[in-house]
């Protein structure tokens, strides 16, 4: 397999989940995977994506100064 790809504990390591998370999300539509036959693969490009999509914006207070 190219080294692009990764399995699922690879991929799952990558991304510092666990197995059964990444299965979900995979099922669910949130994280592209590819399952050309009886295992499922993640892209490293993919893996980045997602982890930039889930981005969270800084909070701003008015400390009332």
């Amino acid at each position: 397999m190219n080294k692009d790809f990764y399995k699922i504990q690879q991929a799952a390591d990558y991304l510092g989940i666990s197995n059964q998370n990444l299965y979900r999300l995979a099922s669910e539509r949130k994280i592209v995977s590819y399952k050309p036959g009886r295992y499922i693969y993640f892209k490293e490009e993919d893996l980045k994506e997602y982890i930039l999509k889930s981005k969270r914006e800084i909070l701003v207070y008015n400390k009332g100064y």
